[in-house]
């Protein structure tokens, strides 16, 4: 009969092996994958945290998403109202033209007419101005969700810019008279420094959001940093600790086979 004393040793020699090939087996997942944590069973606690970094990098991402394309929307706004800054200039230009006693009836007639057609064209640009659908020059307000979650501070509420509105005071003067042309001059005065003002609105929006992508971008890279620190591999630590198994598990395989050589000559030697 075999010593029960080789036996037990024989079976935690199986089991030491067993242990090692399996650590082995994880040292070689994570070298193919490049990530320390694979598994829950690699690290638990880490893994949850892992798992919500990278849930909160996700919706860092689309928020800054959604400034920039905030942003946008201000940029299409601002360059439509810039454009309709140099219309008005030319309907100021045309009711101080007509304003002057020099002209006859049918002149300011003539003024009036390219009068109109840029009042309309201002009109155009006022209903066609848009991002994605939405109208930006009718007064609509824009929420922009800057934030991560639903509280109070993850919003902010952007005022639209409504042409609109003050289009009526300019499109509905005639400077077919000089009287009337005066007092187009005083409406068309009126309606660029509106446009002034609302430029400058939207060049201090435009400047927050910029503020507010400047901040998300410094919470994602901190918390990219964060997240490679927990399961990105260590690719030398984890290099040498394979290393190390490898040599241990063939020097334990190696001690297994002279163990059973060495049981095998004592059967023969009992039987013989």
């Amino acid at each position: 009969m075999l010593n029960p004393a080789s036996q037990v040793s024989g079976i935690r020699s199986s089991q030491n092996i067993n242990k090692v090939l399996q650590e082995l087996s994880n040292s070689f997942n994570k070298l193919a994958s490049g990530k320390n944590i694979n598994k829950a069973s690699d690290d638990a606690a880490a893994l949850t945290i892992a798992v919500n970094l990278e849930a909160s990098l996700r919706t860092l991402q689309q928020a800054s998403r959604n400034v920039r394309n905030v942003g946008s929307a201000l940029s299409i706004a601002d360059g439509a109202v810039s454009e309709i800054q140099n219309i008005s200039g030319r309907l100021q230009e045309l009711a101080v033209q007509s304003a002057n006693g020099t002209y006859s009836d049918e002149q300011r007639a003539a003024l009036q007419a390219e009068y109109s057609s840029l009042s309309s064209e201002i009109g155009r640009i006022t209903a066609t101005t848009e991002f994605n659908g939405v109208k930006l020059l009718d007064g609509s307000q824009l929420s922009a969700q800057v934030g991560i979650n639903s509280g109070a501070n993850s919003q902010i509420e952007i005022s639209g810019i409504d042409v609109e509105a003050q289009l009526a005071q300019v499109s509905s003067q005639n400077i077919s008279t000089q009287g009337g042309a005066r007092a187009a001059i005083s409406a068309v005065q009126q309606f660029s420094q509106s446009l002034n003002t609302a430029r400058g609105s939207v060049g201090s929006k435009q400047n927050r959001l910029d503020t507010i992508d400047q901040n998300i971008s410094s919470q994602r890279i901190g918390e990219s940093e964060a997240l490679s620190r927990i399961v990105d591999l260590n690719y030398a630590k984890q290099g040498s600790f394979n290393i190390n198994k490898q040599i241990q598990a063939n020097s334990l395989v190696a001690l297994e086979a002279y163990g059973k050589k060495l049981n095998a000559d004592l059967i023969r030697r009992l039987i013989s």
